[in-house]
């Protein structure tokens, strides 16, 4: 994903991550990107020589926690 933005002169502006389900609603945050976390925040900007663009895939319709059967 980053690379694709990059590609598209999108700049990352802020990156916000939530370590625990619930943190988001409460914004507790780091901006630190830990080893493990259940969901981020990006803000985007565009930038000089901004192209609209549609992503290629870069993640699964299901997570890792699902598809390894840990249902």
């Amino acid at each position: 994903m980053m690379e694709q933005l990059a590609e598209h002169k999108i700049r990352l502006a802020e990156t916000f991550y939530f370590l625990r389900r619930g943190d988001f609603t409460v914004n507790r945050t780091t901006q630190a990107k830990p080893d493990i976390f259940y969901e981020w925040a990006f803000f985007l900007e565009k930038t000089n020589g901004y192209t609209d663009f549609e992503f290629r895939t870069f993640s699964n319709r299901f997570s890792e926690h699902f598809r390894d059967g840990k249902r």
